[in-house]
C-alpha cells in the first residue's frame, strides 16, 4: 500500500512539475552529450578540485579556471565531465566546449556570428589553447574573447600542457606565452588552476 492520495492535488502538481524537469534535464544532457567526441565519453570520476569549481559556478561564484598536465592526463576528458556533471544537476547555463583549432579557424575566416556566440556562452572552454601557433590577429581575437567575458563576469576555462613546480602548481607566469600578456592578466582574475598528474593514458603498454 502506497500513500498514494488521489485527492492531494498539490502533491500531484508538486510531481508533475519535477517530472517536467527532470525530462528538461535529461533533454539538456543528451544534448550537450551529443556533442561530444568519442573519445571523451568514458565513465569516471572527476578531480575533486574540479568538482569544487563546478559547485561554485553553479552558485555563480567561480572565476576562471586553467586545467594544466602532460600529454594524456585527462584534460579533455574533464572539461566535458564538468560540463555533462553541472548539466545533471540541474545547472541552465550553455556549456561551450570548443578546440583552439576551431577557435582559430573561426578567427581566420572572420565568423563573427560563430565567435560571438563563444563569446557570450555561460561558460566557454578553450581545448589544448597552446595546440596551435597564434598569430598576432589570433591573439587579438582571443584577447577580445577573453577581455569581454571577463568585463561581464563570465568565466573561462583553458587547458593546455603547462608545466608544474615541485608543489604540484601550475605556473600563471606560463600562461603570457600561451595567451599573451594582455588575456594572461585577465584569466588570472580569480581563476583556479589545476594541474592533474599522472601518466599518458592514451598511451598503450
Amino acid at each position: 500500500m502506497t500513500d498514494f492520495d488521489p485527492t492531494d492535488r498539490e502533491a500531484h502538481l508538486r510531481e508533475a512539475q519535477q517530472s517536467v524537469i527532470r525530462e528538461q534535464i535529461e533533454h539538456r544532457v543528451a544534448t550537450f552529450l551529443a556533442k561530444r567526441p568519442k573519445r571523451f565519453a568514458a565513465e569516471g570520476q572527476l578531480d575533486p578540485r574540479l568538482l569544487a569549481w563546478c559547485r561554485a559556478l553553479y552558485k555563480g561564484d567561480a572565476g576562471s579556471l586553467v586545467l594544466a598536465g602532460g600529454i594524456g592526463a585527462g584534460k579533455t576528458w574533464s572539461l566535458w565531465k564538468s560540463g555533462e556533471t553541472l548539466i545533471r544537476a540541474g545547472w541552465k547555463g550553455r556549456f561551450e566546449v570548443v578546440e583552439a583549432y576551431d577557435l582559430k579557424r573561426a578567427a581566420r575566416n572572420r565568423d563573427e556570428e560563430q565567435l560571438a556566440r563563444w563569446t557570450k556562452a555561460d561558460m566557454l572552454a578553450i581545448d589544448d589553447i597552446g595546440a596551435v601557433g597564434l598569430q598576432d590577429w589570433d591573439s587579438d581575437n582571443l584577447h577580445t574573447i577573453i577581455n569581454d567575458r571577463w568585463k561581464h563576469g563570465l568565466p573561462i576555462a583553458l587547458t593546455a600542457n603547462m608545466t608544474a613546480d615541485a608543489d604540484g602548481k601550475a605556473h600563471p607566469e606560463d600562461l603570457k606565452t600561451l595567451v599573451g600578456p594582455r588575456a594572461s592578466s585577465r584569466l588570472q582574475d580569480e581563476a583556479t588552476f589545476v594541474v592533474l598528474r599522472g601518466d599518458d593514458r592514451r598511451r598503450t603498454a
